[in-house]
């Protein structure tokens, strides 16, 4: 079973905090999370450490010249 992430969690390894995660996920440009109860969410671990790649991918990506 993977490893699933609360917000304080994913708030400490991407950095970001909780307000701009939300904004980031109604803007579809962070992943969804996943429902594990009434009133809890969670992300696998997988998830968010592939979103960091892919940010730090585009990051340092050549630019055209």
């Amino acid at each position: 079973m993977p490893r699933l992430l609360r917000l304080k969690e994913v708030e400490d390894i991407t950095g970001l905090s909780g307000e701009t995660i939300r904004r980031l996920r109604k803007q579809r440009r962070f992943p969804e999370p996943i429902v594990i109860g009434v009133r809890a969410i969670a992300w696998p671990e997988e998830t968010i450490v592939a979103h960091i790649a892919d940010r730090s991918a585009g990051a340092t990506a050549p630019t055209a010249a």
